[in-house]
C-alpha cells in the first residue's frame, strides 16, 4: 500500500443515489486491528470455518460473529460471508430484502462485504428471485475463491462489477488431532479398501458409487461414513446396499466426530468423491492431507487440484463413473507409484492467513485508526437512517 494512501484515506458513500465521501484523515494515530465480522465463525460439520477464523485472527484481525442489524456493523471494516445461501438460493423476498437494505446502508458508512464462494450456489438450487441474486453480487466489495476455476465460472455465472476486488487462495488443510500414517500398500489377495465420507446428499452420487462397485471385477471393499441430511436417500442407499457383502455403511443422524473419521481415512487405501456436480471439495483435502489418494470426477476445480498435487495423488475421470473406472484406481492403487506423502505446503493456513490479510487491508487499511469525526459522521448517518 502506498505511503499516499496511507496518509490520506476516502471511502465513498452511496447516500441517496450519490457518492458522498466521508471525510479524510492524516496523521499517524496506533493502528487499530482490522475489525471483521464473519458469518459463520465456526461449523461443527466443517472444521475449515473455524480454521478460517483462526487464520484471520493469528493475522491480527478482531474477528466477531456477524449479524443482519446495521448497528452492530458500526466500526466493521469487512463483513465476510461463507455460504449467503439467502441471496444465493431458494428464500422468501421479505426475509432477504431487509438484509440488502441493511448491506446497502453498512457500506454507505465504509463497511466493506465479502463473500468466500465455496460455491457458486447452493446444492439444493438456484434462487428463486435472480434479481436479488444480482443485486447481492453487485453490492459486493470482494470475492474470496479456493481455486482459479471458481473465478472463471463465477464470472459466467455472474455479471460481477469490474471495481469488485478477487482474490483467488486454495482451499486450506485441515488440522488433524492424530498424526496421519503413510499410505499402506494393498496387501496381496486382499481386497482395496476404498471410503466415501462427508454430508451424505443426493449430489454426492453415493448411489452410483454403489453400483459400480457391485459390478467391479476387482476385489474391493467400500465403507461410505458420514451425517444422513436426506433420511429419504439414506434409506435408498441402505436398499442398495442390503445384499452386498463389500459395501458398508454407516450413516448417522449428527456429524461423525474427527477422531473417528481419522481413523476411517486411515483404514483406506484410497478416498473416492464421485460428486454429480462439484467446485471445491474439503474432503478432498482432507483425505490428502492424512496421504490418502482420492479419485474425483474431472470437473470444477479438481483439475487444478490435479495439477497442484499431482496425478498420482489426484486422479481424475471424465463423464459418468463406472465399474472399469473403479478397476482402474484398484490397479494404480496396488503398483503404489507415488510418494509415502503428498505435498501439501501450499495448502498451509501460514500463507493463507497471509493472502486474506493483505486482500482484506487493500479493501480497507488495517494500519489506521478511525478519527474522531469519521466515527462521528459514521453514528449520524446511522441515526439518520433510523
Amino acid at each position: 500500500m502506498t505511503n499516499d494512501l496511507r496518509k490520506h484515506w476516502t471511502s465513498a458513500q452511496h447516500v441517496g443515489g450519490r457518492e458522498e465521501p466521508l471525510p479524510s484523515h492524516s496523521g499517524t494515530a496506533p493502528a487499530k486491528p482490522l475489525q471483521l465480522a464473519l458469518s459463520p465463525l465456526g461449523s461443527a460439520e466443517n472444521p475449515f470455518v473455524g480454521s478460517f477464523t483462526d487464520a484471520l485472527r493469528g493475522g491480527g484481525a478482531e474477528v466477531r460473529s456477524h449479524k443482519w442489524r446495521l448497528r452492530t456493523l458500526i466500526g466493521v471494516d469487512v463483513v465476510m460471508m461463507h455460504w449467503p445461501n439467502e441471496f444465493m438460493g431458494r428464500s422468501s423476498r421479505r426475509d432477504v430484502l431487509p438484509k440488502l437494505l441493511t448491506m446497502r446502508a453498512a457500506r454507505a458508512l465504509g463497511t466493506r462485504f465479502v463473500w468466500v464462494a465455496h460455491n457458486l450456489r447452493p446444492h439444493d438450487g438456484a434462487s428463486d428471485f435472480p434479481a436479488i441474486t444480482r443485486a447481492f453480487v453487485r453490492g459486493l466489495d470482494g470475492i474470496i475463491y479456493l481455486s482459479e476455476a471458481s473465478r472463471q465460472l463465477a464470472h459466467d455465472l455472474y455479471d460481477i462489477p469490474p471495481r469488485t476486488r478477487e482474490l483467488v487462495t486454495v482451499h486450506g488443510r485441515y488440522h488433524d488431532l492424530t498424526a496421519p500414517t503413510d499410505y499402506p500398500i494393498p496387501a496381496p489377495g486382499a481386497p482395496v479398501r476404498l471410503l466415501n465420507f462427508g454430508l451424505i446428499r443426493p449430489y454426492k452420487n453415493i448411489d452410483r458409487l454403489i453400483d459400480v462397485v457391485a459390478d467391479a471385477r476387482s476385489a474391493i471393499d467400500l465403507t461410505i461414513i458420514g451425517k444422513a441430511v436426506d433420511p429419504g436417500f439414506a434409506r435408498s442407499l441402505a436398499a442398495r446396499a442390503a445384499t452386498l457383502p463389500n459395501v458398508h455403511l454407516d450413516l448417522r443422524p449428527e456429524t461423525i466426530p474427527q477422531a473417528e473419521l481419522e481413523r476411517a481415512i486411515d483404514a483406506a487405501h484410497a478416498v473416492v468423491l464421485p460428486y454429480r456436480e462439484i467446485l471445491n471439495s474439503g474432503s478432498a483435502i482432507q483425505a490428502l492431507g492424512r496421504h490418502r489418494p482420492v479419485l474425483v470426477p474431472a470437473r470444477g476445480s479438481m483439475p487444478e487440484l490435479q495439477a497442484q498435487i499431482g496425478q498420482e495423488w489426484v486422479s481424475l475421470y471424465d463423464g459418468e463413473l463406472t465399474a472399469a473406472t473403479m478397476d482402474r484406481l484398484a490397479t494404480e492403487l496396488r503398483a503404489n507409484r507415488r510418494s509415502p506423502r503428498p505435498d501439501l505446503e501450499r495448502f498451509d493456513w501460514g500463507p493463507i492467513g497471509a493472502e486474506l490479510g493483505n486482500f482484506l487491508s487493500e479493501l480497507r487499511p488495517a494500519g489506521h485508526r478511525e478519527p474522531r469525526q469519521v466515527a462521528a459522521h459514521r453514528r449520524q448517518k446511522v441515526e439518520s437512517i433510523g
